[in-house]
């Protein structure tokens, strides 16, 4: 019960003592500030299971990259690009629903992934584990960096297409009206996913991206009605998960990724049970008053 009785020395004390964690610590702001901007439009635009899919649909790429001693970042970007390239050319000549040409193309990522690293039995388990849960504490001063620098792209493109966005995700009609072209939003919003995915996978793997893509955004909408103070709201919840789960990752000394993410998915059940309460609350408040 130390992070009731010795706050200092249970949540602040261990990132002042090891720049190990401040640096999982920075990464992992990077990571949410990436995953929440584009996982609020996202999650408006119901794109969950795209989202996932692109989550496993860079290993191919990664696993080719750490076979011939290249960049996996590189290799997660290529694949990024070829698995968007992919679903939006099957969609436009198949007859076959969107969902289905996306679980086609997740599955086929995920077993040319394996089958590739399967080839080095030396490193094959210790590669999967790494790309599909991270190793946010063994990210460099460069993944930082890199990180940071995609985190810019997003927030400079979000704001500058916020108006294109918006409009094109509530109304498509509405937007071809007023001169945007939605098909072209929605591209480009695949591509921001992309690049959200390739700066998160090195800090939590493909495997658990999909839960800060999801969860704070999911919190957020349970309190937000406007998209500004859902993506803010993201980010913050996004960050409260950030720190907890490092934080009781170190003090019990176990996996950093998966605590963070149960952590954002745990937010997002006890702020959706808690709103749930307060409404009937204030509901049966309001039929109370009314009633006498």
């Amino acid at each position: 019960m130390g992070f009731f009785t010795r706050q200092w020395d249970w949540w602040i004390q261990p990132f002042l003592d090891y720049g190990i964690l401040r640096d999982a610590l920075f990464a992992s702001l990077l990571t949410v500030i990436c995953t929440s901007l584009v996982g609020s439009w996202i999650t408006i635009r119901g794109l969950g299971f795209f989202a996932e899919s692109l989550g496993h649909g860079i290993l191919p790429g990664v696993a080719v990259a750490a076979l011939l001693g290249g960049s996996t970042i590189l290799g997660a970007a290529i694949s990024a690009g070829a698995f968007v390239v992919g679903m939006q050319t099957i969609r436009r000549f198949s007859p076959l629903p969107s969902d289905i040409v996306i679980g086609l193309l997740f599955v086929s990522s995920v077993a040319l992934a394996v089958i590739l690293l399967s080839r080095n039995r030396d490193t094959y388990l210790g590669d999967i584990n790494r790309f599909l849960f991270g190793n946010v504490l063994g990210i460099s001063g460069w993944d930082i960096t890199q990180q940071a620098i995609v985190a810019g792209v997003i927030l400079i493109v979000i704001v500058l297409f916020y108006r294109a966005l918006m409009v094109a995700s509530y109304n498509a009609d509405a937007a071809e009206l007023l001169g945007f072209r939605p098909r072209l939003v929605e591209i480009g919003l695949l591509v921001l996913l992309a690049l959200a995915v390739v700066a998160s996978f090195r800090v939590v793997g493909s495997l658990l991206v999909f839960a800060f893509l999801i969860a704070p955004p999911a919190t957020a909408s349970v309190f937000a009605r406007r998209i500004p103070t859902m993506m803010l709201l993201s980010v913050l919840f996004g960050v409260l998960a950030v720190f907890i789960g490092l934080t009781f990752s170190y003090q019990w000394g176990v996996a950093a990724s998966a605590s963070m993410a149960l952590c954002s998915t745990a937010i997002f059940f006890l702020c959706l049970i808690g709103s749930s309460l307060w409404h009937r609350f204030a509901h049966a408040s309001t039929a109370k008053r009314m009633s006498q």
